[in-house]
């Protein structure tokens, strides 16, 4: 179980993407841990029902490349990738270049549920408010 920290913005998150607020508790539990580990280029596929089915990582930029003692432009960030070992789609972990659509596909087309790429700062971070706040009365 998590704690009341991470459950609350986990259940914000999954509300900001369109989906029942009350199916948080596996992305709660993975904010939790993330957090622990400080994962912080992580993120994780999810459907509307709560269950995680993907966690994603976006690796580091390739180093600049020096040409003639000039700075070149930083390279743009490579894309995100699926973490194989968490792959719980139909089928092998798809791989880049678009390996976040092609499983965001495949899931949702698998389940029929809606789903969402939730990154690591939408629950790992920031005030997560009261319940108060978060469930105003009528």
């Amino acid at each position: 179980m998590s704690s009341a920290y991470y459950a609350r913005l986990a259940a914000v998150a999954m509300m900001n993407h369109g989906m029942n607020r009350d199916n948080h508790h596996q992305l709660a539990r993975w904010a939790e841990y993330a957090a622990a580990q400080r994962l912080t280029n992580r993120g994780v596929l999810i459907t509307g029902d709560g269950r995680l089915h993907a966690e994603t990582v976006l690796p580091p930029p390739p180093p600049p490349d020096h040409m003639g003692g000039r700075s070149a432009l930083p390279p743009p960030n490579p894309p995100w990738q699926i973490v194989a070992a968490t792959w719980r789609g139909p089928g092998e972990a798809p791989t880049p270049p678009r390996a976040l659509a092609t499983a965001w596909d495949r899931i949702r087309d698998t389940t029929g549920l809606p789903t969402a790429h939730i990154l690591y700062h939408e629950v790992c971070t920031g005030w997560a408010g009261s319940d108060v706040e978060q469930n105003p009365s009528p």
